[in-house]
């Protein structure tokens, strides 16, 4: 659902089945803005989780050409 509302809107956050998803802020040097997304459904990723910090770095130097 948030790839349709993207599309649709250029804004990912929406509806589910009728309830809101959980809000998924733009992702900034400051804010990063990160979802995992579970068999139970999408949750924010923890400032801990260390696989979603190297691969959010990882995608991030192969775009950019830049560290993170």
């Amino acid at each position: 659902d948030y790839w349709a509302n993207f599309i649709r809107s250029g804004d990912p956050n929406g509806k589910d089945d009728g309830s809101d998803l959980p809000v998924w802020s733009p992702f900034t040097a400051q804010n990063r803005a990160e979802m995992v997304f579970q068999d139970e459904g999408p949750v924010p990723a923890s400032e801990n989780d260390d696989f979603i910090r190297f691969l959010t770095e990882h995608v991030y130097r192969e775009i950019t050409g830049e560290e993170f």
